[in-house]
């Protein structure tokens, strides 16, 4: 499939990257979806890039991961 003028290429990965393999930064975050309640520990795990808030509305192809850096996004590969 093309990617469309503009749009990162699909990156995939069969676990969570340490890096980010577009920019070699990190912290690679879980992208975290749904309605989460707010805490301290969301807000920590926020804060030290290890969550990202992907939103409530959920798709069957979204990616699990994203560069908290560069904000390239990274599927789980079947």
């Amino acid at each position: 499939m093309k990617e469309a003028a503009g749009t990162p290429p699909r990156v995939v990965r069969s676990s969570q990257p340490a890096q980010c393999p577009a920019c070699g930064g990190g912290p690679v975050a879980r992208i975290f979806r749904g309605m989460p309640t707010y805490d301290q520990k969301l807000q920590n795990d926020l804060d030290a890039g290890r969550i990202v808030l992907g939103g409530c509305v959920m798709m069957n192809d979204d990616p699990s991961w994203q560069c908290t850096q560069c904000g390239q996004q990274i599927y789980r590969s079947e």
